[in-house]
């Protein structure tokens, strides 16, 4: 059984605890922390930064398409961490779940 480092025993105990809150996980960091300001940036670029090509309705459409990505986003960023999560404790037997 090899030792944790001080890294990888805040990670467990960090992520331990957040990952009950799957749903909320998701939602933050693919919805509101990459879907909606990538959204608000491609619309700015996509007019140029200029008033007379923004249009409402591409910026709502705009928006949603990135805040549906981004929970397809977060649920793979969440899948992700939670495979190490899993691999450092199926590792290490001295954590009981």
């Amino acid at each position: 059984m090899k030792e944790l480092k001080e890294k990888q025993l805040k990670f467990y105990a960090n992520w331990k605890k957040r990952r009950n809150k799957k749903f909320q996980f998701i939602f933050l960091h693919g919805t509101v922390y990459w879907g909606i300001p990538t959204g608000i940036l491609l619309f700015l670029f996509d007019s140029h930064f200029s008033t007379e090509n923004m249009d409402l309705t591409r910026f709502v459409i705009t928006i949603t398409i990135f805040s549906i990505g981004g929970l397809f986003f977060g649920l793979i960023q969440y899948i992700g961490i939670d495979k190490r999560f899993l691999n450092l404790n199926k590792d290490n037997k001295i954590f009981k779940e």
